[in-house]
């Protein structure tokens, strides 16, 4: 439950970073990367998590990556882009998610049967 608390407050942080808010004068990315950067950062120290990697993903490639924290926190290893860590059951929100944004765009119905779409 944890983990799946870390990855909505993840969500909404990126969210929230996303938002132009009431600035008089706009963001670049820079400025979005920076917040978030900070944002996450403070988030990994409040949640006592030793690290996490990030990826923004849009269309067919990545335009964001970059690691918070440690991958081996006794080594004082830092996390990368690269680190590869196990996600454990976080895949669940992730499948939910996708299969909920496929039902808005009418590509799934909930209540047809899972053989309509994977006949065996």
């Amino acid at each position: 439950m944890i983990h799946a608390l870390r990855v909505i407050s993840a969500t909404l942080l990126l969210y929230g970073c996303s938002q132009e808010g009431g600035d008089v004068i706009p963001k670049t990315s820079n400025d979005y990367r920076n917040d978030f950067v900070k944002e996450a950062s403070k988030l990994l120290k409040d949640s006592d998590t030793p690290g996490v990697a990030v990826a923004i993903v849009k269309g067919d490639g990545r335009k964001w990556t970059y690691g918070f924290g440690y991958e081996d926190l006794e080594n004082q290893k830092p996390m990368t882009e690269n680190t590869v860590i196990s996600i454990g059951s976080v895949s669940k929100i992730v499948t939910g998610f996708a299969a909920m944004q496929a039902v808005e765009k009418g590509l799934l119905d909930l209540d047809e049967s899972v053989n309509s779409y994977l006949p065996f």
